[in-house]
């Protein structure tokens, strides 16, 4: 759970990746279109990772923008109308060999869709990286419609280290700071808890009540320079770990965690909240901006302060390329998916319609999304007699519109779509059941 400073007056509700999996197979836009990559050789060799099946619908593109001796090429797309897929070459030309397969850029955006996310990439032979890019309108419909593909900022070469022993414990952090020194509150408005927000942590975070820690304190470690630990101690019941994250390393982060000696974690609560705000001409372009970053970690009942060794995890970035990379092309039209009206209480909203193609279901309704809602459990029956249920699918998100079509907080049009994990036939499928009941039948 996240909570910042523009979502604090009332936290809308943000579009939720229910199941976001890394998969190695990919989509199928099954409608009878025009001639695909597949019979476009360049294309199959730049994507010889894919299928026959999927190349045989994907539309090429061929467009691209170098930057910093970084290639990047929209290979092809393909769209079903309110979800588009893109396929994007990153290739370093310097021979340096920067790029591998945990590629990321911070600055993503397909300009003209609503939201935009990166599941699979892969790394050909030759070093090239290809990603695959999902992006989604809460508008529609994309067909025909000019986009523009933004990359801002290149991450690569990460190493995750989980774990890592610090070689202390709580018992010897309270030894070395018995008193820690506080300088009033943490501030509500920006901090991210992992837990439960009905739990006593978030209830805390929210009130505003959490003693902050002055950044002197007698423990106080520089074991990792780009984000040195400035004051340490146990304050009502609460482990503080007071970071100065170095602005020109924002992309490297050291989460600290609680375990037994054996490294084994416990299963309790931590949160950070991020406050004192820079001065704009300190600030990196992508870094929070915020000087302090205290980590709060509940402490495990009925165990000794000796027994709770801190660990670190470590996420790091060995290459950093900031740039931009714009490429701009057209989504072909694409057959229109089968659609049909319903009526269906989800409790805080109403289900009015669906839509079926084969890159997936969409729900439309309208209504109020609450915080605690799951979205609805999707199943797909085909001709054979086989099954896809939620569970299966790549990502399935949620989301509230209002008549403009920008998010909303109150009353609006609630948009649920479901990916297919692989490529369907549309027309094998024969029901689509909602929370058990079937809203949708093949005639």
């Amino acid at each position: 759970y996240q909570a910042c400073e523009a979502q604090k007056r009332k936290p809308r509700r943000p579009r939720v990746l229910r199941r976001v999996c890394m998969l190695a197979a990919t989509f199928v836009l099954a409608s009878a279109l025009a001639v695909g990559a597949l019979a476009v050789p360049d294309l199959a060799e730049k994507l010889s990772m894919l299928s026959r099946q999927t190349l045989s619908y994907l539309r090429p593109v061929e467009k691209e923008k170098t930057a910093s001796s970084i290639r990047a090429e929209v290979i092809a797309a393909m769209n079903d109308g309110d979800t588009v897929i893109v396929y994007v070459s990153l290739q370093d030309i310097s021979g340096k060999g920067r790029l591998d397969d945990s590629v990321q850029s911070q600055g993503m955006m397909l300009e003209g869709l609503d939201t935009v996310s990166q599941d699979n990439v892969y790394q050909k032979d030759d070093g090239t990286v290809i990603m695959r890019i999902v992006g989604q309108s809460d508008k529609a419909d994309l067909s025909g419609r000019k986009v523009t593909l933004k990359l801002d900022t290149l991450l690569s070469q990460n190493e995750y280290l989980p774990m890592q022993d610090t070689g202390y414990t709580v018992a010897d952090i309270v030894a070395q700071n018995p008193n820690p020194v506080i300088s009033g509150y943490l501030p509500s408005s920006c901090y991210s808890l992992y837990g439960d927000i009905s739990g006593t942590l978030y209830n805390l975070l929210e009130s505003g009540k959490i003693p902050a820690l002055q950044p002197s304190g007698q423990m106080t470690a520089d074991t990792v320079p780009w984000a040195r630990v400035r004051s340490a101690g146990v304050v009502d019941g609460l482990l503080h770990i007071l970071q100065e994250p170095d602005q020109e390393y924002w992309y490297n982060s050291a989460e600290y965690v609680l375990g037994d000696a054996a490294g084994n974690g416990y299963d309790t609560e931590t949160a950070v909240v991020k406050y004192g705000e820079l001065d704009k001409a300190q600030k990196n372009r992508w870094s929070d901006g915020m000087q302090w970053n205290e980590q709060l970690l509940e402490l495990p009942s009925n165990v000794a302060y000796s027994d709770m060794h801190l660990y670190r995890n470590m996420n790091t970035y060995g290459v950093y390329i900031q740039d931009e990379w714009d490429v701009t092309f057209t989504l072909q039209q694409v057959t229109p998916a089968v659609r049909a009206a319903c009526d269906k209480d989800m409790g805080t909203w109403r289900m009015e319609s669906i839509a079926v193609s084969s890159i997936g279901v969409t729900i439309t309704g309208t209504g109020q999304l609450s915080d605690n809602m799951d979205s609805p459990d999707v199943t797909v029956t085909m001709a054979d007699g086989t099954t896809i249920q939620e569970t299966d699918s790549w990502m399935s998100s949620m989301t509230a519109v209002d008549d403009e079509g920008n998010t909303s907080e109150n009353n609006g049009r609630i948009l649920h779509k479901y990916l297919f994990e692989e490529p369907i036939a549309q027309n094998q499928i024969r029901s689509v059941s909602v929370n058990g009941e079937v809203v949708w039948q093949a005639q």
